[in-house]
């Protein structure tokens, strides 16, 4: 148990030998007797708990998890440590001097040859564990471990239910139920996959039945970190900077989510990283070394596995189901096994049977649900679908031909571009330059899904003549509308593809706001002319502020926010590197009003024009939106589905800035109704402009602590400095994307429903 199993892995074409207690990340599950366990984990109250301490709780344990989630690993790591005398970071409350007995459900086969040792035609634990240890080398004899028994200090690790046949198993589990009732005060913990869990084990040990949860990105980025500090023993400095940059890949790449989900596929990405520094920047060449990768190192016959996955990934999505029965799969397999001369029916079929069994658990691919076989994720099975297409055609062009309009086949058509152009760019490019000159349909649907297939090919592989036709094409369906039913979702598609392929438009543009006497909700105002910027400020443009050290420089932070970062340290917005929230042309979330007063007055130093550039005020801001005729609305008057990003709009996040044209204001302005709240130099309570918040200590220990209202009174809140946020957000129905609507937060507060926009006026 010293070693952690990664059977077949290399790096650089030397075996590896990890020791598990340097890389052990703890597994989590909810406590047993869950109705609700598979319920969405967003809106779960209940706390996930460490197995290794579950088991400790508990006089038994039923753990339930897919192929490659821990299960043997976290058995290991516990036999270790109860071995060893101690677990670092776990509490060993319950499993204090207990013997670990840990045995492979797998090595028992022969246990079951003909009665295997049963008497009266019932498996006893005396029998299991004796033919058990007579099969290994220096391990425990049944006396010893019936003495630790008696003591009520042994703990059964019984690993692999799903690796016995059905009736092996309930003779194995009916006779660990009879021990327990014998002697009581032991523990006793099976592992295994969701069809090894069924039938006797559910009905004996179901009612502390226990399922592994899938990886977080903190479980993910504390072992990535162990894993190089690991692989780099001889500089941990180089093992860190690895781990970083890696981490850094991770929340770059959305397409990486699909691969690391359990640790033996975080394991493989891991060394597919270690191998070439980086991971590759498009889908289809991340997923191809990664199947390639891991099959190599798992089979001695990878191809004719991979030629099986492709096979079955296709026939799946043919036939338009996410699973397969057995035979459906056997049958796939049966394409690229052929049957051996002198081979009988029988044995052939037998033959192939066993080596599904072999290759769908240790694939990782695969994972067995509900009685049929499914691709980890509908990824894998679109990518290995495109895969045989390519594989199977000469015209790759006619090959999809009668695909595009089907939506089943989107993520398909995508990743089957990326995968051509790996080997082929010239028919990748043509395939999407020619949907590109042809009609289009209302909602252009095949022009957002060829130029969303460019995201699915590598920067150097795309031609600029099809670049600039993809992203000419994209703007028309920005200014046209995308047509009457589903037009947020369309214009956000074609937003998205354009600032990922590389938006052009002027999106740092300010736009004049006449000055005069405006009628606003706090009365009659008068206010001097200024322009204010067309669109909130986007990740691309204050990622410059980024990359100029904006949050190292203190001469572009106020006395304020000056206290705010150095009291946090932050270095970037709360949601800069999660894929929802980094679109380079969608507003900037997660900053708080210090950092928006920071880009502004590094815009003013950088530029170092005419102008002085400011937050603006809430006066300023509701005229800019209002106009001199006080609309309601930026647009007008009535309100009108479809003209902004509010909560109608169903998007459920932030959108790229200005795709709803038609919400404009008539001086050009966008985004002034929904998508995110803007930051103001107003405070909320005394409609004072003002040039800075005040961070003071009650306010420090409000945002150490995470709970905004602890600290003060009724009087306290009233009186309390919040800056003004305008506008309304896609969180907020269309009541808050009046003009007149306006909220009040702390300075400190980072959210992502809220950003900002600045305005500038002559020195």
């Amino acid at each position: 148990c010293t070693y952690m199993d990664v059977d077949h892995l290399q790096l650089d074409g030397k075996p590896i030998r990890v020791e598990l207690p340097e890389i052990f990340i703890p597994l989590f599950a909810y406590g047993p007797g869950r109705e609700s366990r598979d319920e969405d984990p967003q809106v779960r109250k209940e706390t996930p708990l460490n197995v290794e301490e579950l088991i400790g709780k508990h006089e038994y344990l039923l753990i339930e998890g897919d192929a490659g989630s821990g299960k043997t690993t976290v058995l290991k790591h516990l036999a270790y440590c109860l071995a060893d005398g101690e677990c670092q970071g776990i509490n060993m409350s319950g499993l204090e001097g207990c013997l670990p007995v840990l045995i492979f459900l797998k090595d028992l086969k022969g246990l079951f040859d003909g009665n295997g040792g049963m008497k009266d035609g019932v498996m006893t634990v005396e029998v299991i564990l004796s033919h058990y240890f007579k099969s290994q080398e220096n391990v425990l004899d049944f006396e010893t471990v019936k003495d630790f028994c008696n003591a009520e200090r042994a703990v059964f690790l019984l690993d692999g239910l799903d690796e016995m046949a059905p009736e092996h198993r309930a003779n194995l589990v009916n006779a660990f139920a009879n021990f327990k009732n014998r002697y009581k005060g032991n523990k006793i913990v099976f592992s295994g996959r969701s069809h090894g869990v069924v039938g006797a084990a559910m009905d004996k040990f179901g009612r502390n039945h226990v399922k592994i949860l899938p990886l977080t990105m903190e479980q993910v980025e504390t072992y990535v970190k162990k894993w190089f500090q690991y692989i780099y023993s001889d500089s941990s400095a180089l093992g860190g900077k690895t781990a970083d940059a890696m981490i850094s890949e991770i929340r770059e790449h959305h397409a990486i989510e699909e691969l690391i989900e359990n640790p033996l596929m975080l394991t493989a990405t891991c060394i597919l990283y270690h191998g070439g520094k980086e991971l590759p920047g498009q889908r289809a060449e991340l997923y191809k070394k990664f199947v390639n990768n891991l099959l190599h190192r798992r089979f001695k016959e990878p191809e004719k596995i991979r030629e099986f996955l492709i096979n079955l990934a296709y026939g799946m999505h043919q036939m338009g189901v996410r699973g397969a029965d057995k035979v459906f799969a056997v049958e796939k397999l049966e394409v690229v096994y052929k049957q051996q001369d002198r081979e009988t029916e029988t044995e052939y079929r037998k033959r192939i049977e066993n080596l599904f069994e072999d290759i769908e658990p240790k694939c990782g691919l695969l994972k067995f649900e509900r009685g049929q076989y499914n691709f980890r994720h509908l990824t894998f099975q679109e990518f290995l679908a495109a895969v045989y297409i390519v594989d199977n055609h000469t015209d790759y062009g006619k090959a999809i031909e009668d695909y595009w309009d089907n939506e089943r086949y989107k993520e398909v058509i995508e990743l089957y571009i990326g995968y051509l152009s790996i080997d082929n760019k010239r028919w990748a490019n043509r395939i999407v330059q020619d949907v590109l000159n042809n009609k289009d349909a209302e909602g252009f649907p095949r022009w957002r899904l060829a130029a969303r297939s460019l995201l699915d090919m590598q920067k150097d592989r795309r031609e600029i003549d099809v670049l600039d036709l993809a992203t000419e094409r994209l703007r028309k369906v920005i200014e046209c509308g995308a047509g009457p039913e589903d037009l947020p979702v369309y214009l956000v598609d074609a937003g998205e593809t354009l600032g990922r392929l590389g938006d052009r438009r002027a999106l740092d543009k300010f736009v004049p706001v006449r000055g005069g006497v405006y009628n606003l909700e706090s009365g009659r105002v008068e206010i001097e002319p200024f322009e204010m910027a067309k669109y909130p400020v986007a990740n691309q443009w204050f990622g410059k502020f980024i990359r100029d050290d904006g949050y190292k420089r203190p001469e572009y932070w106020s006395r304020q926010g000056k206290r705010w970062l150095n009291h946090t340290r932050v270095e970037r917005p709360w949601f800069w590197g999660e894929q929802k929230w980094n679109c380079p042309n969608s507003p900037v979330v997660g900053v708080c009003w210090y950092e928006a007063d920071a880009f502004a007055r590094w815009l003013t130093m950088v530029r170092a024009d005419e102008y002085v550039y400011r937050l603006p005020d809430g006066n300023q801001w509701e005229a800019a939106a209002a106009g001199l005729e006080k609309r309601k609305y930026p647009w007008g008057n009535d309100w009108h589905d479809g003209k902004c990003n509010t909560e109608e709009s169903n998007i459920g996040g932030i959108s790229p800035v200005g795709i709803f044209t038609k919400g404009d204001t008539p001086e050009g302005i966008s985004d002034l109704a929904g998508n995110v709240w803007e930051w103001t130099k107003t405070d909320f309570h005394s409609n004072r402009g003002l040039t800075d918040f005040r961070f003071d200590d009650d306010m420090q220990r409000l945002f150490d602590d995470e709970n905004w209202n602890q600290f003060f009174s009724k009087q306290e809140e009233k009186d309390r400095q919040l800056p003004e946020l305008r506008g309304g957000s896609w969180y907020n129905n269309h009541d808050d994307a009046r003009c007149a609507g306006r909220d009040g937060d702390d300075p400190v507060s980072r959210y992502s429903t809220a950003g900002f926009r600045c305005v500038r006026t002559k020195k």
